[in-house]
């Protein structure tokens, strides 16, 4: 259980419920372009250099941490953020999903995010245009010249918040969404799962039948659940069949069938919930890292999708709706 996705169980900073992402955008009422709050003035990565660099190119910055401290007085973090066009998420580390409050409490004041650390950054990106990256200190020129343009332009800083207006991608959902279900449920459903694969390979189980042939051809049995529940679901699919618009129409039509109702439904703001319909995201093997379910993992074309049916005998199956 860490920050990473790549991880059993992926504990991150995020959550619907911990932060109001959606909430308005208010007035930015500040002359400064960005605010800091920088307290770890020994971080291992390049930070403090990215923003004396940035001061000295004529980004004025509002510093309220310990580190280059030019604003003083204890302020409410986030409502100072709220007063600003750009928020300084500068991490203390650049670690693939290390992406904590700094990040997210931008989004939530629609300030935004600069960002020195999680190299994959842009995989936690609401929208098009959401946020400035500095991957190392070249970028500091160019993200500064950005950063004023977007400043003295409008049109350019509200499309930057479009998604505010407009809902987050289907990918900033489908990540967030996966913090619906407390990383304790999701540790026991994980542990739950090998337990029951394991009981899979006694003869109990080896000898049920996966598929029924016959003269009209073969049919197969899939076993499927939603990401972040234990249970699954049977569907059956023919030979001749076994594509991948056909596993969709088939998944679809199960879950609509018994009134399925998400497992983050309620977890997210009202805003972006959406209708009754679902709305499929990903499907995967039971089994894979969220690294790999949300960024990795694809059946690239029918023939593999068939080919993996085959080559698992019940499949097991796991689906994200957005």
């Amino acid at each position: 259980m860490t920050t990473s996705l790549s991880s059993d169980v992926p504990v991150g900073y995020f959550s619907w419920a911990e932060y109001d992402i959606m909430a308005p955008v208010p007035p930015k009422t500040e002359e400064a372009l960005a605010v800091a709050f920088i307290s770890n003035c020994g971080a291992r990565n390049f930070r403090l250099q990215a923003l004396e660099m940035l001061e000295n190119l004529d980004v004025k910055i509002d510093s309220y941490g310990s580190c280059h401290r030019n604003r003083d007085g204890k302020v409410d973090k986030v409502d100072t953020l709220k007063r600003y066009r750009f928020s300084l998420a500068f991490e203390n580390s650049n670690e693939e999903d290390y992406v904590t409050e700094k990040f997210f409490q931008s989004l939530v004041a629609g300030s935004i995010p600069v960002v020195v650390g999680a190299p994959n950054i842009q995989e936690l990106s609401p929208g098009e245009g959401a946020i400035l990256h500095i991957k190392e200190l070249d970028d500091v020129v160019s993200v500064a010249k950005t950063m004023k343009n977007i400043a003295s332009n409008p049109d350019a800083f509200n499309q930057s918040l479009r998604w505010k207006y407009d809902g987050p991608s289907d990918s900033f959902k489908a990540l967030i969404d996966m913090a619906a279900v407390h990383s304790s449920c999701r540790l026991c459903i994980h542990i739950a799962t090998k337990i029951h694969l394991k009981e899979e390979r006694t003869p109990k189980f080896t000898n049920r039948p996966c598929s029924c042939s016959s003269k009209k051809g073969t049919v197969y049995h899939l076993f499927i659940r939603e990401r972040g529940r234990f249970k699954s679901e049977s569907i059956y699919m023919r030979s001749g069949q076994l594509t991948l618009g056909a596993l969709e129409s088939a998944v679809l039509g199960k879950f609509r069938s018994l009134n399925h109702v998400p497992v983050w439904k309620d977890e997210r703001p009202p805003s972006i919930r959406g209708g009754d319909d679902l709305k499929l995201y990903r499907i995967y093997p039971v089994g894979l890292t969220q690294r790999q379910a949300l960024y990795g993992f694809r059946f690239r074309d029918d023939s593999k999708l068939e080919q993996y049916i085959k080559d698992h005998p019940c499949a097991k199956l796991e689906v994200i709706f957005v």
